[in-house]
């Protein structure tokens, strides 16, 4: 059954977000898994073929792709078609809504010539290989707007040929025929790894003069660009004298940043001589020597003999990175004097809060191998301060042809990333916040944000405003935070704190007790270290106040990245303010776990593994029995007696080294009392809470520094010995009163010395009812 032709104009098409049928071409594809053969379209007022491959139903009667997706579909054979006189976009295009084709999809010898529109359009299409074939007397030869791994091999491009020349001087043609778009674009931002491929192809008629300004056989898109970080593959084609090659001049007023296209062979110049033609930015040019490069044309210097390389360094793309400046130097000043340091700005492109697949904010560059062995990467904030900017990836482009062929080129290693000393910029992971001039560090995917402002009090506040439409796990609100902080004060502890409220769909505030999934999840995501969760109480009326001390692990050496989440609590939206992490002084850096001997302070035992075998600890007086301790720090449960008492001291596995304990860790269960439920794990890693423990510091006689109480920081549990029969055990879990006796007390010394363990760093200050 035919579907019935919608109402609309015949002459000019339209571009319209729902139903097209209102808008010609003379094939319109739906479905590619066809095969496609010696076929001509000529002169529609719309394209020639367009591949409209989406899933659409015009009328219930007539659907069409029905669970189906088109744009993943494989291709039939696509040879010998032919557009041309064709009135509006291109002879041949795949927009809207784009073709994610398979690998290895080829037209061959396609041709496609005097269309008033593009000769190719491609957008939001990836992996479409053009192979022989003819692009003449476009408007533009062909459009990569879009266009992942594409590849032209052997083509022929015109952009105004002899029979246009004869047209026009005659009269008859007034269309004047002229590529004045150009011929083959490139996508700056396409991706790395991702970048055209160009060879074997003829280009010619370049060099008329209506083929001035922007127009040349290769030019850079201008059209929701980006930084430059997708590098083309260009050789062995054939270029006139006198023709245009390259123009980067579109890019110009779209801030591309920094544009290197190598030139493999020399074909694309003419010269014979491979190199690359960049733009004449500083932060390219002070790396290499002004006689390096010729002149700059059509917004390009060519730079023959030249190899270098396209990177990016990401970072996080919430607005306090706004203004952030990257620095790299190679520590050294060049022969002619000139320094060999370059100075990039943040790129504002994209959003400025994170959305899902946008995380990252760029900072590009383009870089010859070093002359002094590594390049320095560090960054200012946007006040002139040495800074990070909560995160930075390296990623380089494709290696260079140039450095195939055994030239230096750059590589991974010749890149450092300096963190800045740990300052006042660690005091408070949230210092560029400022929310009066709208700059602040929470991001958001798909949960919208907005800033406010309170009448009465005039602090302002960040609120969500699309959750109440979305209930999806991914929609939330984020932001980065400095890992280099929490990397240069492992053992330190920060206290995160803030006032949040939800509302719901009425505006009306939310309360939740703090336990369900209606109320708000808080999330520190310290990658690849550690996660703490905790859920949040909120009430019916006002802000509710929040904090949370956290102790960080002693090894954050591998630290390179940390988020705070803030999500579930589905259909309600959040509304934060007044937060910030600030760093601690009452403890100092605790640095390696200490190796301590522990001794009863009522029997003088040592705490011990020997005789009753591996699987349970005992005490004794046999120091050739004794075994070093090891107090392997570990995370704090957020449950339990621990957390009960909100404590701030760090937690342990308790190690024992040697005698057949061979690294094992003790443990307590919650259900078991004295000696019931005590003994050693499989390993030195906490399986689960009953293997963390914490100190209690005590009062005692044989020490000025005092003893402590180990006590499970899950239960309570404490350790002791019986005096009697000179067992170790462990107390009924909880706060239990004897826990102030002399049998529950221990005495830490340094393994192997005389020297007591400073408990002051690692251990509590004593809060159980000493009975007294």
């Amino acid at each position: 059954k035919v579907p019935p032709v919608l109402p609309g104009s015949r002459d000019e098409p339209r571009n319209v977000v729902g139903e097209t049928d209102d808008f010609p071409a003379t094939y319109w594809i739906t479905n590619p898994t066809n095969h496609y053969i010696g076929n001509v379209a000529a002169g529609s007022s719309g394209p020639g073929f367009w591949f409209e491959l989406k899933k659409r139903s015009p009328e219930k009667e007539f659907g069409t792709n029905i669970n189906k997706n088109p744009r993943t579909g494989k291709l039939g054979t696509f040879a010998n078609n032919t557009a041309h006189s064709n009135n509006f976009r291109a002879g041949f295009t795949t927009y809207h809504p784009g073709y994610t084709a398979p690998k290895g999809t080829v037209w061959t010898n396609t041709k496609s010539y005097k269309n008033k529109g593009n000769g190719l359009f491609f957008h939001g299409t990836q992996n479409i290989r053009v192979h022989g074939g003819l692009l003449a007397d476009n408007n533009g030869a062909a459009r990569n707007f879009g266009h992942a791994w594409a590849e032209y091999d052997g083509v022929t491009v015109i952009g105004r040929s002899a029979h246009v020349d004869q047209l026009v001087s005659q009269g008859r043609m007034a269309y004047q025929g002229c590529s004045r778009l150009g011929g083959l674009s490139i996508q700056p931002n396409q991706g790395q790894w991702k970048g055209a491929t160009i060879k074997n192809c003829i280009f010619e008629g370049f060099d008329k003069g209506c083929t001035g300004g922007d127009s040349a056989i290769i030019w850079v898109e201008k059209d929701q660009v980006g930084e430059f970080d997708s590098a083309p593959i260009i050789y062995n084609n054939t270029v006139g004298p006198y023709d245009n090659p390259i123009t980067a001049c579109a890019t110009e007023k779209a801030k591309v940043r920094y544009v290197a296209v190598e030139d493999r062979d020399g074909s694309l110049s003419n010269s014979g001589s491979p190199g690359f033609y960049v733009q004449n930015e500083e932060a390219v040019t002070n790396f290499l020597y002004e006689s390096d490069c010729q002149e700059e044309r059509e917004c390009l210097r060519f730079c023959p003999n030249t190899c270098l390389r396209i990177g990016k360094v990401m970072i996080s793309n919430d607005i306090t990175t706004r203004g952030f400046k990257m620095y790299i130097t190679d520590g050294g000043i060049m022969s002619d004097g000139s320094n060999r340091r370059a100075e990039i700005l943040r790129g504002s492109f994209g959003p400025e809060r994170s959305k899902v697949g946008n995380p990252h904010a760029l900072m590009p560059f383009v870089l010859p191998a070093p002359k002094l062995g590594k390049y320095e990467i560090t960054f200012k904030d946007r006040f002139g301060n040495p800074a990070w900017p909560g995160y930075a990836m390296i990623e380089l482009e494709r290696s260079p042809e140039c450095g195939n062929l055994g030239e230096d080129f750059l590589k991974e290693s010749h890149l450092e990333l300096v963190i800045p000393e740990s300052n006042e910029r660690c005091k408070d992971l949230f210092y560029l916040d400022d929310y009066e001039n709208e700059i602040f560090g929470w991001q958001d995917t798909f949960a919208g944000l907005e800033i406010n402002q309170e009448n009465e009090t005039q602090s302002y506040f960040v609120s969500t405003n699309k959750r109440k439409k979305n209930g999806l796990s991914n929609v939330l609100i984020l932001r980065a935070i400095d890992a280099s902080c929490l990397k240069a004060n492992p053992g330190r502890t920060y206290t995160l704190s803030g006032k949040i409220r939800i509302t719901n769909a009425d505006g009306n505030q939310v309360e939740t007790d703090g336990t369900d999934m209606l109320s708000p999840m808080i999330v520190l995501h310290v990658n690849p270290s550690f996660t703490r969760t905790w859920r949040v109480a909120t009430s019916a009326d006002g802000w509710t106040e929040w904090s949370k001390d956290i102790q960080l692990p002693n090894d954050m050496s591998e630290a390179w990245e940390a988020f705070i989440v803030i999500k579930e609590s589905s259909f309600n939206e959040f509304h934060v303010m007044d937060w910030s992490m600030e760093l601690r002084n009452d403890l100092p850096p605790r640095m390696q776990d200490p190796i301590v001997q522990i001794t009863n302070q009522e029997t003088k035992h040592y705490l011990m593994v020997g005789d009753e075998g591996a699987d349970f600890p005992f005490s004794g007086l046999d120091s050739t029995l004794l075994s070093p301790i090891k107090l392997q720090q570990d995370f704090c449960p957020t449950t339990g007696n621990y957390a009960e008492h909100e404590l701030s001291s760090p937690c342990f596995l308790i190690v024992f080294e040697d005698f057949g304990a061979n690294g094992r860790c003790m443990y307590a269960r919650a259900n078991g009392k004295w000696r019931q439920g005590l003994g050693l794990a499989a390993s030195n890693k906490a399986a689960d809470a009953d293997h963390i423990w914490y100190l209690e510091q005590v009062e005692c006689d044989s020490s000025e520094n005092g003893c402590a109480i180990v006590r499970n920081a899950a239960n309570g549990r404490s350790l002791y010995e019986n005096n009697k029969f000179f067992r170790v055990g462990a107390s009924p879990k909880g706060d239990q009163e004897w826990l102030w006796r002399d049998s529950h007390n221990w005495h830490f010394e340094i393994f192997g010395t005389d020297t007591e363990l400073d408990l002051s760093l690692w251990a509590s200050p004593a809060f159980t009812n000493r009975g007294e």
